[in-house]
């Protein structure tokens, strides 16, 4: 197993991690990626706990430490629901936009539609937000940059308590108020580590992924563990998105680009995972046909002489996250080899990584990210780019999660690692993200 990319560590008897929640672990109180009638992503609703009960070493966080599972029912950070709330439609078209009809209420609504050839992240989210609490933000952030001196703690509050969609609107807004741009104002007063999370926050969660992609193949040499986090965790729809707003970004063919920067199998299942044809979660589950999968998976690795990787290439590419945890416990029940083992048996390099990333963000998502946040911090040096992308694209899906699985796995406190390995604005921006969640 390559330690240094944090990887998976089985449960003796074969046993995985059982998701939190019914269906998967339970979205983070921002969560906005969830479709209609669609489980959260990651995780598998049947599992089997292994003798002696879980978490492993380490145990849970003491109480009052975290609320008590099933108690993430609180409204999003700063207490602002917007109307509709966050759910993502299909993939594909999205539907006509129906007339404007301003509702009767005491405080004004504001309706944007975005121009032709602005990215289609921005209808991703719904269209109704409060104008004059985008108004008040918009007031505080350039009283926080206008004159001599910066408020940095004034941009922190406002940017920390409010959801993505919001965040992402004040960009409009901010250039309705001012006729100046936000982004331009933030860079000309910020720096370092505090400036790019700022930014960060400022993003849609599919520019986040394209900047983050692009960065990890344009200069000399290839950050692969950038690619693995991004195209092996992120559901069908949003990658799809990303594929889309790669190409308006860049000019660029996302497809394309990692092929002329990745080679041999690695480039193979990238390739197969960015066709987006994996089935998304609420895709129903099938165990005989599943239980064929973990048939074809054993006789292409542990039952031959050789590997045939192009086998666990399909079925990675193309399985759900609840599939693919089903197939590893039927796989379990055939061979009496645990799949995740199988994978680190058959497989080196970089598509090892990529595979085992695949499963493991399958089986238990938060503990997967939790490796990749300890990654980040431990050692000589801060892998930055990588903490602020984590902390910032989970917030409202599963940091809270991440938080647990990170002190479950290690007996440490998340909050108080990143404290200890930042400091300044940048350290107290990312506490406030991860206190808020």
């Amino acid at each position: 197993m390559n330690q240094g990319y944090g990887g998976y560590p089985p449960q003796q008897g074969g046993y995985y991690p059982p998701p939190q929640g019914v269906g998967g672990y339970g979205p983070g109180p921002m969560s906005n990626q969830g479709y209609p009638n669609q489980p959260p992503y990651g995780g598998y609703n049947n599992y089997q706990q292994p003798p002696g009960g879980y978490p492993p070493q380490g145990g849970y966080p003491p109480q009052g430490g975290y609320p008590p599972q099933g108690g993430y029912n609180q409204p999003p950070m700063g207490g602002y629901p917007p109307q509709g709330g966050y759910n993502q439609p299909p993939m594909g078209a999205y539907p006509p936009q129906q007339p404007y009809a301003p509702p009767v209420a005491a405080e004004p609504i504001i309706s944007l539609q975005p121009p032709a050839g602005i990215y289609p992240t921005f209808q991703t989210y719904g269209n109704n937000i409060a104008q004059n609490l985008l108004d008040q933000d918009c007031q505080i952030l350039r009283r926080a940059m206008k004159g001599l001196g910066t408020d940095e703690a004034a941009i922190i509050n406002v940017l920390t308590s409010r959801p993505n969609a919001h965040r992402y609107m004040l960009k409009q807004r901010y250039k309705a108020c001012f006729g100046r741009d936000l982004v331009k104002d933030l860079k000309s007063e910020l720096s370092g580590h505090f400036e790019d999370v700022c930014l960060a926050m400022l993003e849609s969660p599919y520019e986040l992924d394209c900047r983050s992609l692009y960065e990890a193949m344009h200069r000399l040499g290839t950050n692969e563990a950038t690619l693995i986090e991004i195209i092996a965790t992120r559901p069908t729809h949003q990658l799809y998105q990303d594929r889309m707003l790669f190409q308006q970004m860049y000019n660029k063919d996302l497809i394309q680009y990692v092929e002329s920067e990745t080679s041999g199998h690695f480039r193979k299942t990238l390739v197969a995972m960015l066709q987006c044809q994996r089935h998304e979660n609420n895709y129903p589950i099938n165990h005989a046909e599943l239980q064929m999968e973990a048939q074809r998976l054993y006789m292409a690795g542990a039952g031959r002489w050789g590997t045939d990787e192009s086998i666990f290439t399909q079925i990675f590419a193309k399985r759900s996250p609840c599939e693919i945890a089903a197939i590893a416990q039927h796989y379990k029940q055939l061979s009496g080899v645990d799949l995740y083992t199988s994978i680190q048996k058959e497989f080196s390099g970089n598509v090892e990584k990529l595979l085992k990333a695949i499963f493991y963000a399958s089986i238990n998502a938060p503990e997967w990210f939790a490796t990749r946040v300890r990654n980040a911090l431990e050692g000589a040096g801060t892998k930055d780019k990588q903490l602020i992308r984590i902390i910032v694209s989970r917030a409202e899906i599963d940091l809270r999660e991440i938080k647990q699985a990170y002190f479950r796995l290690y007996g440490r406190d998340m909050v108080s690692d990143i404290r200890s390995d930042t400091k300044g604005d940048y350290k107290k921006i990312l506490t406030e993200i991860c206190n808020k969640c």
